[in-house]
């Protein structure tokens, strides 16, 4: 089973995750399953002041937001950890 019915990526975040090589696709991929999983072992942590959250993938870090009305995860950002929350 894949992330892709629990899991949405906006436009932003298909454009972050096609410009890695394919071993960081491939790594942001199985981080989305395991998401999509509700897998609690994941590095999650709440963005301060923020609704969003973030999943430590090695150097990289998925920002997203849980959309309760569309029981969704909303993927807005997949980048470098010194980028990320920069721009936010």
């Amino acid at each position: 089973m894949g992330y892709e019915d629990r899991v949405v990526l906006a436009p932003r975040a298909v454009k972050d995750v096609g410009r890695l090589d394919r071993k960081g696709q491939a790594r942001v991929h199985r981080a989305l399953d395991r998401l999509a999983e509700n897998d609690r072992s994941l590095n999650i942590m709440r963005l301060t002041n923020s609704r969003l959250a973030r999943v430590r993938v090695g150097e990289l870090r998925i920002i997203y937001e849980v959309d309760v009305d569309l029981e969704k995860i909303v993927v807005a950002r997949v980048m470098a950890r010194g980028a990320a929350y920069k721009k936010i």
